[in-house]
């Protein structure tokens, strides 16, 4: 069934904490800090634009309307990319202040925050990859593939032990973030892969123009924040935030406003 499926999905979460919790002194704690705060991305991305279309995806699958399931999965994943592409580089870009703004008082000190900043590191395009996987999930409940949930889900479980086992040995506790990463991002491909053979093609190439100017407009907002974030590296981390932030978002909207116009002006 499908909820066989889905608790194959959380057999990795625990095998990752066991294997955590045969390293150094809070190896865990820093593991659960780092994808806690990097989970944000997937609450503010993929599950909620997911769990808002789902309804009407599953109508759609229901009168097998494959055309309409394709323009809402490009529709869901060009939304998720949007929100997530910026929210992760800027996660990784300023990961200490963030860390050191909820975090960083008591016990928890610079060393804590180093620890947790070096797995966000990779936990942040972690879950930007399973955010993005969550549009693709949702077509697939909808269509019932209680198989594929089995095996896509089976398939990244093998990938991240493995990887996990090969990782640990070289890079300790972090290791198990980039098997993360790794076993998130094969898991996007393949699901991209299988329901691109089960509706067409869903990713025009106007879609892909979008997520293009998306990406173009968020290397232009990390180049103006991570030089902001240059120049002050003494002022406290809720300053730090504010003007790298307000920064790269202002920066991140005007790219997308001027390539928008760019393209217009092309297509007159």
């Amino acid at each position: 069934s499908l909820m066989v499926g889905y608790a194959v999905h959380h057999v990795i979460i625990f095998v990752d904490r066991a294997m955590a919790s045969t390293l150094a002194a809070g190896s865990v704690a820093a593991l659960n800090y780092g994808y806690r705060l990097a989970l944000v991305l997937g609450q503010l991305s993929g599950l909620a634009v997911s769990t808002a279309l789902f309804p009407g995806m599953a109508e759609q699958a229901g009168r097998r309307d494959h055309s309409g399931l394709r323009t809402s999965l490009a529709g869901a994943l060009g939304v998720v990319w949007a929100i997530g592409a910026p929210a992760c580089a800027g996660l990784v870009l300023l990961r200490v202040p963030v860390v050191q703004l909820l975090f960083e008082r008591g016990a928890f000190d610079q060393e804590a925050t180093a620890a947790v900043t070096r797995v966000l590191t990779w936990y942040a395009p972690a879950v930007l990859a399973d955010a993005l996987c969550q549009p693709l999930w949702r077509v697939v409940y909808a269509r019932r593939g209680a198989r594929a949930v089995a095996a896509i889900n089976g398939l990244q479980t093998i990938i991240r032990v493995g990887a996990n086992l090969a990782l640990i040995p070289q890079f300790g506790y972090i290791g198990l973030a980039i098997s993360a990463a790794v076993g998130l991002s094969v898991q996007l491909l393949v699901l991209g892969w299988l329901l691109h053979r089960r509706l067409g093609t869903y990713l025009t190439a106007a879609w892909w123009h979008r997520a293009i100017d998306v990406t173009v407009s968020t290397g232009c907002a990390v180049i103006v924040a991570g030089l902001l974030y240059a120049q002050v590296p003494a002022v406290p981390a809720l300053v730090q935030l504010a003007v790298c932030g307000i920064a790269g978002g202002l920066t991140y909207i005007l790219g997308l406003w001027l390539l928008e116009r760019f393209h217009r002006r092309l297509e007159k």
